[in-house]
């Protein structure tokens, strides 16, 4: 009985170091964590509109995502990662359009020879394909993407 306490007792140090650094694990606020990065352009209860201007070489801290829309102004080459993902590399084409379902961490690194600029427009509830967001949020989504791009 007293060995199955004192190794009970050995297991707190382990534990404790993981509860505090468990926040640390979890999705952090692209706004949060790249302020040299994003820029946040509008917010509301239903949606948060960021512009992300990327140069040559600049590499996002780790972060997530809810639902969002992605609009590219400036096009160029990205290479994200992900965890227990291969790392991939896009080519990001002016007027380009994507809609993605929430991400939990991944970070984004410009590869290329040229400056990145998208915006992007986070959904506060629901996901795009497939999930709870109605239909005219992801074209209300799209709509104020393209506003922002043609006035800035």
């Amino acid at each position: 009985m007293q060995l199955a306490i004192r190794r009970s007792f050995r297991a707190v140090p382990a534990l404790l170091a993981l509860v505090a650094w468990a926040p640390a694990l979890q999705a952090q606020d692209t706004a949060q964590v790249n302020p040299h990065i994003v820029t946040v352009l509008f917010e509301n209860a239903l949606v948060r509109v960021m512009e992300v201007i990327s140069k040559p070489g600049d590499v996002e801290n780790w972060h997530g995502h809810p639902a969002y829309f992605a609009y590219v102004v400036r096009g160029g080459r990205l290479q994200i990662e992900a965890p227990g993902e291969e790392t991939r590399q896009f080519d990001l084409k002016v007027g380009q359009n994507i809609a993605l379902n929430p991400v939990e961490r991944h970070r984004g690194t410009n590869v290329g020879q040229t400056t990145i600029r998208v915006l992007l427009v986070e959904l506060k509830t629901g996901q795009m394909a497939g999930g709870d967001a109605p239909e005219d949020s992801i074209e209300a989504a799209q709509a104020i993407a393209r506003a922002f791009a043609i006035t800035r």
